[in-house]
């Protein structure tokens, strides 16, 4: 969890990406680049995100990760004024954390953070009757 701390600290970029697949009918389909600052806390870790969306959109975004002792990283997202807790983040496989089922409404999503030597994907799906979305942020330096 340490080395995964190191890469989240040392981000300064980002791409964004969301898709709508097959039997959506959101119509998701943007892409972007942006800066991220951070924020380091204790054991927490916000990303202050600036995204262009398709060349035209301004967009930010606030994240909060809480790296515990237990080898658990959770993801907590600001929406509504606040920090709302979304995934938490303790089944690893090589270089990847697999998050438990997030249920907001009729939507369940799901979550992973991919780390290589210098890069940070973090990928949520969203599906439902009417959604099926795949977004996708990578963060590097």
């Amino acid at each position: 969890m340490k080395e995964i701390s190191k890469l989240f600290k040392n981000v300064d970029k980002l791409v964004f990406m969301s898709s709508s697949m097959g039997n959506s009918e959101m119509d998701w389909n943007y892409s972007g680049t942006g800066k991220t600052s951070v924020i380091c806390e204790d054991n927490k870790i916000f990303f202050l995100d600036r995204i262009t969306i398709d060349d035209r959109l301004s967009y930010e975004d606030k994240k909060m990760w809480i790296l515990n002792d237990n080898d658990v990283l959770e993801f907590w997202h600001y929406r509504n004024n606040e920090y709302e807790k979304i995934f938490t983040f303790s089944k690893w496989e090589p270089n990847t954390l697999i998050a438990g089922e997030y249920i907001c409404g009729d939507d369940v999503y799901m979550g992973r953070v991919e780390a290589d030597n210098s890069d940070i994907i973090f990928i949520i799906e969203i599906k439902s009757k009417k959604k099926n979305e795949l977004i996708k942020y990578k963060y590097f330096k």
